[in-house]
Parts: C-alpha cells; sequence; structure tokens
C-alpha cells in the first residue's frame, strides 16, 4: 500500500512541473504608434456698414429735381423741404420730417474678411410703423442684381412687413467680391388725401443680412 501511494505522488508531482514550465515559456511581443489630429472650427461671420448717403426729391415721377449727399454739421443730410436723413455709427440711419417726393439711397458694405468657408445668404428687409404703407423700400445686391421690394400699399397694416430673398452661394474664391448692397427708401407722391393721412407717423426700417455655411439646408431655417 505505502508503494502505491508514492507512485501516486510522483505523478502529481512530474504534472505540476509540466504545468510551471509552460506558464514560464509563455511571451508576448508589443508595438505601439500614434497619429495626432488637430482641429478647429470654421467661422461664419459678415459685418455690416453704411456709407455714401444722398438724399433726393422726385416730385415728378422719374423726374429727381434735388440731390443732396453732404452732411451738415450735426451729420444731418438734408432734404430739399429741411427734413434729414443721418447715418449713426454705421449702423443706424434715422430719417426725419420726410415729404412726399423725398427719397434716400445708401449702401452696406459686408466685410466677410474672418469667413473662411463657402457661406449662403440672404438679405431680409422688414419695414414697421405707421408711415411704412407710404414707402418703397429696395434692397439690391450687387453680387447677384437680386433685389426685394416693399412696394407702396395705402391698406397694408402696421405690423412689421418681412420680405426676404432666396438664398445665394458664395464660394470661397468669391468672399472678398461679395456686397455692397443699395438700399433705396422713397415716399412717391400720391392723391391730398392719401399724403395727409401719413402727416405725423413713423417707421422703423432694419436690412438684415444673413449668412449660413455653404453645404446647410437652408429649409426654414432662422438665423439667430
Amino acid at each position: 500500500m505505502k508503494r502505491r501511494n508514492l507512485i501516486v505522488s510522483a505523478v502529481l508531482t512530474i504534472a505540476l512541473c509540466v504545468s510551471l514550465i509552460a506558464g514560464s515559456t509563455y511571451a508576448i511581443f508589443t508595438s505601439s504608434d500614434q497619429f495626432n489630429i488637430a482641429a478647429n472650427s470654421a467661422t461664419v461671420k459678415l459685418v455690416a456698414t453704411a456709407d455714401d448717403l444722398k438724399v433726393y426729391t422726385e416730385l415728378e415721377s422719374g423726374v429727381v429735381s434735388y440731390e443732396n449727399s453732404t452732411a451738415d454739421a450735426n451729420g444731418n443730410v438734408l432734404f430739399e423741404n429741411g427734413g434729414y436723413a443721418k447715418l449713426n455709427d454705421g449702423h443706424n440711419l434715422d430719417i426725419a420730417n420726410m415729404t412726399p417726393g423725398d427719397g434716400l439711397e445708401l449702401k452696406i458694405n459686408i466685410d466677410n474678411t474672418e469667413t473662411n468657408v463657402a457661406i449662403q445668404y440672404r438679405v431680409v428687409l422688414t419695414v414697421k410703423g405707421e408711415l411704412a404703407p407710404a414707402l418703397t423700400s429696395t434692397v439690391t445686391d450687387a453680387a447677384s442684381t437680386n433685389a426685394i421690394n416693399i412696394p407702396v400699399d395705402s391698406n397694408s397694416a402696421t405690423d412689421a412687413v418681412v420680405i426676404a430673398s432666396d438664398w445665394r452661394s458664395i464660394d470661397v474664391d468669391e468672399l472678398d467680391s461679395f456686397g455692397p448692397l443699395t438700399v433705396n427708401v422713397f415716399f412717391p407722391n400720391g392723391t391730398p388725401e392719401h399724403d395727409n393721412a401719413f402727416q405725423g407717423k413713423t417707421c422703423q426700417i432694419t436690412v438684415r443680412i444673413e449668412a449660413v455655411q455653404g453645404n446647410a439646408d437652408t429649409t426654414g431655417v432662422i438665423v439667430p
């Protein structure tokens, strides 16, 4: 009986030794490398400023009888009847005491030097106030010759009227030639009854340039 136990023990010892030998001969070869990626986002940015303000008078349709582009000491460019238009800080235009036949024109320049990708843009014209139905307001885009207009409509409501142009694409190599926009606001002559209804009334006009990246789906886009 004792001799049989010794044989079993010897077999177990050999098995353990084999196991230890197998574990000690296991090896792993490894290697690694990496590729670094630096990323930054594109910029879509437009800055609009206005200049080249000119006022005029057109008492007879199609006949300009007065023009003025010289500002006085207060920065006012005077209409023929003593009203005026004044450009403030390149972003705001005040028009005071317009009379039928008065009109004005100015240029909106677009600085897109910080934009570095293709874009789509549009122009949004908003006119609001009791004087709005008496005025024609037009924005013409020199780059695409597109124009958006709000015609005279004595029956229109005084709530804000908003009209937007179609979206226009500009490639990266066209960015330097973007703009300018020409804005024209005119108070045409009407019948005495029509014109008298707008005495002492006011109006606010906003010209907004909106831009999005060139490959964006502009359906229903509202630019903040």
